[in-house]
Order: structure tokens, then sequence, then C-alpha cells
């Protein structure tokens, strides 16, 4: 196997042990690069660096006719103004909500995300407007006492135990009969979430009662006596 014949390798010279050193000639080829773009080194110390005295070769005809040569400043000032008029224009935005075109208010995303927030609460109004006072159908499935019974309006409950006549005088006898649905009848703040109905009236009744219903009298939490109406 041959080998090559060994060489003395003499390193990249340096300039006072630092960077390496650019030659007239690689600085010419700079300066004539930047040159194509319309500023020369002279140019820019010159002026300081404001956009105003730099020039620059207008490409796409933006402030004179393209490959024009113009100044930094004015092509800044043309990109500017052609966002404001044609980009923001053109897609409707607007500055803190203020939306005078008749043609796009409420048109977009949110308008239509307004518009899901109204129906919302609308549709809470409504409901709220149809049952002023009372609750309709809130289930309890069984009823112990009256501290299941948080507001007024109907209940319904498919069983109720025999501790719902603990403290009643006269007895609820009927209790085991199933089916149930009940009315409290109360002044507000006489029941509330936490702790349930103080005083007030519950009508009890289901369809397998013939001829009759019972009204439990509600005292200190408690069924305090029922009464049977009917036969």
């Amino acid at each position: 196997m041959g080998m090559n014949d060994k060489h003395d390798y003499e390193p990249t010279k340096w300039v006072d042990n630092s960077e390496p050193d650019i030659d007239a000639e690689h600085l010419n080829k700079i300066e004539s690069a930047l040159q194509e773009y319309g500023v020369s080194i002279d140019e820019l110390a010159a002026t300081g660096g404001t956009a105003a005295k730099v020039k620059a070769t207008d490409t796409y005809g933006l402030v004179v006719s393209a490959l024009g040569e113009s100044t930094a400043q004015a092509l800044i000032d043309a990109i500017a103004n052609k966002v404001v008029n044609e980009l923001i224009n053109k897609n409707k935005i607007v500055n803190n909500l203020l939306a005078t075109d008749e043609s796009t208010v409420l048109a977009g995303p949110q308008g239509a995300a307004l518009g899901a927030r109204l129906k919302v609460n609308e549709d809470a109004v409504a409901k709220l407007n149809s049952e002023i006072g009372y609750i309709q159908n809130y289930d309890i499935d069984t009823l112990s006492s009256p501290s299941q019974l948080t507001h007024s309006g109907y209940y319904q409950f498919v069983n109720c135990s025999s501790t719902v006549n603990d403290n009643a005088s006269t007895k609820f006898t009927d209790y085991q009969i199933g089916d149930f649905v009940g009315l409290l009848i109360t002044r507000n703040g006489y029941a509330t979430s936490d702790a349930g109905c103080q005083w007030g009236t519950f009508i009890i009744t289901s369809p397998r009662f013939t001829n009759k219903f019972w009204i439990g009298r509600i005292w200190g939490y408690k069924f305090v006596n029922f009464i049977k109406i009917g036969s």
C-alpha cells in the first residue's frame, strides 16, 4: 500500500493573533454586492443611517416605476400604507371593537360567539319567567324528611320513607303507595338548599290515589302532622 509523501503544513496566517486579514479584493466584492441593492458603503456612512437619505430600488413599483430608484423611507411609508388600506380594510379588522361597516358588523367569528351567548341567556330568562315562584319536576327519588325540600315548587318521588311520620301527630298512612308528586308551598327564605324547608305546606298526591290527596304541615324542619282530604 502506497502512502503520500509527508509535507510541511502551513496554518492560516493571522493578524496580531486575532482575526484573519481581509484584503482589498474581498472588500471590493462586499461593496459591489451592497451596491446591487442601491446602497454603497460611502452612502451609508454619509447619511448616518437615515432611511430618508438611503437610496433603494423599488422592485415592485410601489413608489416609482418597477426597478426605479427611490429611498428606503419612501418604500417603508408605501408598505405601511398598503398594509392599512389593503390588508386591514380588506379583512375588516377593526380597532377597539369599533365596527362602522353595516355589512360586516358581527359577521365574523366574534359575532357568532356573541350570538350563541345571547341565545343561552335568552333561554335562561324565558325559563325563569315560566317558573317564577316554583321549580318543576324536581326528582328526589325517596322522600324521608323536609330537609329534601329545598325550594317552593313541584317534586316527584317514587317512594316515601316511614320516617316522614316520626314527628307527626297524625300520620301519612298512604306513604307506601308510591309514584308520588308533591307541591311545596312556602315563603322565600323558608326553604334553602343547605337545610331544606323550615316552615311550609306540602301537598302530596299520586295517580294511585282514588278521590283523595294529603296535606303535610312542616314546622321546624319536621312533618308535624298530615291531613287527608277526601275518602
